[in-house]
């Protein structure tokens, strides 16, 4: 690791981790989480190839839910595996002007501590507003709707939320709410669009087995 990798893990520690934990997040080196009932709130910052810079990432994941992981559809809930990516609905943080960008630690104004405050500013104006917008299981039900994934996948919390992935994780929280007709609407969506993803055919026959009345 270089030096300036390494200021910038002590920036990390001493000025963005003591903040997150007063708002009950919990450090794993780059990564934060916050637990709150059947809800999961993940802040990851992800290093870039150069190491001066890295990218900060949102995720909210339900507990009932498997990781996101390409190419698998079942793998279990593991808190300690859970980072941003591996969250069923993932967001970068913006900027004030609502830009995606790599968070520079090199240079004269933008030094590591001075960005780690950046990122903080940008999260409590930003990140912490979206992540309580979502208080339980049924507000995730409220995001998009099977029309809007089969034909507008555009999503103005999560970026793009379409495709099969989308409707079985969106099935399944429909199923866990007790929601069974719409978990089928959205499994049986996902079976037609399938295309490459065949690894996520297995578990939407399954709910849409499952929720047949």
């Amino acid at each position: 690791m270089s030096e300036l990798s390494k200021r910038f893990e002590i920036a990390v520690a001493t000025t963005l981790a003591p903040a997150l934990a007063d708002l009950g997040f919990k450090r794993t080196r780059m990564h934060f989480r916050r637990v709150r009932g059947e809800i999961v709130d993940v802040i990851s910052l992800v290093r870039s190839k150069h190491g001066d810079g890295c990218m900060v990432f949102l995720g909210m994941h339900l507990t009932f839910l498997p990781l996101e992981v390409v190419g698998d559809a079942r793998q279990v809930f593991n808190l300690e595996r859970l980072y941003a990516s591996s969250c069923a609905f993932q967001a970068p943080l913006l900027t004030h002007w609502g830009r995606c960008q790599e968070w520079s630690y090199r240079g004269i104004f933008q030094t590591p501590t001075m960005t780690t405050r950046a990122i903080l500013r940008e999260y409590l104006r930003s990140g912490e507003h979206l992540f309580k917008r979502f208080n339980c299981a049924k507000d995730f039900t409220e995001l998009t709707t099977v029309q809007s994934i089969e034909y507008s996948p555009k999503n103005k919390f999560f970026g793009w939320l379409g495709g099969p992935s989308a409707c079985l994780k969106l099935a399944r929280v429909h199923a866990h709410i007790g929601e069974f007709s719409e978990a089928r609407e959205y499994a049986n969506l996902g079976l037609r669009m399938l295309g490459q993803a065949a690894f996520l055919e297995d578990p939407l026959r399954d709910l849409a087995k499952e929720t047949r009345q």
